[in-house]
């Protein structure tokens, strides 16, 4: 990945050639508008549609294969008509795709954070049924390998839009970008030298690999992520419909489930955290600047476990848990008041605790608090604070619970 990335940045310095169409739809109050941002991506897989495989040369690398177009969706706050925004790349969730961007717009509105997201390429929405599907009941487990492979694709295109969005934001009133910018969000502005993090679930896993390869983005947010996905999927309650078929398919019993899934991992690791969070802040990729990330755990998550947020934590080293804490996390030191570097967040909502093998939480009857992390009332400051200074607060009063959410 580290040479897909430096090949296709040396021959793109200043970003890909771009169109951008307005698509006002689905506005919260305090957005001034909706971009449809297409790019001319390198392309280093076979086919730019699901199913591809990196396009391998003659000594083993990737090499590029053309371009093919992938889209974004940026959602620009009114704020920035009065002070240039924020850019924020938004990763998105399980499965998912771009226009969960939407979901960040009152954080976007609050804080003056111009977001956008492209699609998870690999693991996304028009991945299910072309490619992972297959992987699953098709009877070849080799046929995997399809989907970390593309992920670098996914990995490529978002570090080449948040180059390309930045340069052309700090390029003068003529670049396009700042073009639509003007004309139709109200003459909104983008500081192109703020460029940061935030992913969630999905977004959060992946955007630890994200962490690690980008030369653009100093700090961000990772919201109940975990690793690696061989510890996840047995924990998840996300994998219910995917493991009557993925278990019978293959007629494996309990300990060729186990050993299959740790074979997978191995081709997992190129593209999920697991292969990349221990460079995210200590002994960075070649040509790559240190980072920090903020790391936000719902305890007794049902869809990604904590256990996998804390070895992420560990994995990635000198990462701190926010006094007042919830519980003592072995491996991870408490840290009180103002924090100036990488830290971790943990909330209870009052959630029973998880089983301690490697099953789903089944029998939890409340509510499920993977998606609550980020419904803290005091996480927009907090974030904006972590983004522009590296200085990080608990934003709860004591230690984080239901009572500090925005609508418990």
């Amino acid at each position: 990945m580290v040479h897909i990335r430096d090949d296709a940045l040396g021959s793109f310095p200043d970003g890909v050639p771009y169109t951008i169409e307005l698509k006002n739809e689905q506005l919260d109050s305090g957005i001034a508008c909706r971009l449809e941002i297409t790019f001319d991506m390198p392309l280093y897989m076979t086919k730019g549609e699901s199913g591809g495989l990196l396009n391998l040369g003659d000594d083993g690398l990737p090499e590029q294969n053309g371009s093919f177009p992938y889209s974004a969706a940026m959602i620009v706050p009114e704020a920035a008509s009065v002070m240039p925004a924020a850019l924020v790349e938004f990763g998105h969730g399980q499965l998912g795709a771009k226009e969960q961007v939407l979901g960040f717009q009152p954080i976007a509105a609050a804080e003056n954070f111009a977001a956008f997201a492209l699609d998870w390429k690999g693991f996304s929405s028009d991945d299910v049924l072309p490619t992972l599907i297959p992987a699953i009941v098709g009877g070849d487990v080799s046929a995997f390998r399809a989907i970390p492979e593309r992920m670098h694709q996914g990995f490529l295109n978002f570090l080449m839009a948040m180059r390309t969005l930045s340069r052309e934001a700090d390029g003068g009133p003529s670049t396009a970008l700042n073009q639509a910018l003007n004309n139709d969000c109200g003459g909104a502005t983008i500081d192109g030298a703020k460029r940061y993090y935030f992913g969630g679930s999905q977004g959060g896993i992946l955007g630890a690999s994200i962490m690690a390869l980008t030369t653009d983005i100093e700090r961000g947010l990772l919201a109940v992520p975990g690793q690696s996905y061989n510890l996840l999927l047995n924990r998840s309650v996300n994998f219910d419909e995917f493991a009557p078929q993925f278990y019978s398919n293959y007629n494996w019993n309990a300990l060729d489930v186990q050993m299959n899934l740790a074979l997978i991992q191995g081709l997992w690791d190129r593209a999920e955290p697991t292969g990349y969070s221990k460079y995210i802040r200590t002994n960075p990729l070649p040509g790559t600047p240190a980072h920090e990330v903020l790391i936000q755990v719902s305890k007794a998550d049902h869809q990604v476990t904590n256990l996998g947020a804390h070895i992420m934590a560990r994995t990635i080293g000198g990462i701190v848990n926010l006094a007042d804490t919830i519980r003592d996390v072995w491996g991870i030191p408490v840290a009180n008041g103002e924090h100036l570097g990488s830290a971790m967040i943990e909330i209870d909502f009052g959630n029973p605790d998880p089983p301690i093998t490697n099953i789903p939480h089944w029998d939890d009857t409340m509510r499920d608090p993977h998606g609550r992390a980020t419904e803290l009332e005091a996480l927009g400051p907090v974030l904006k604070n972590f983004y522009e200074t590296g200085v990080v607060s608990n934003p709860c009063n004591g230690p984080c619970d239901e009572d500090d959410l925005i609508v418990p």
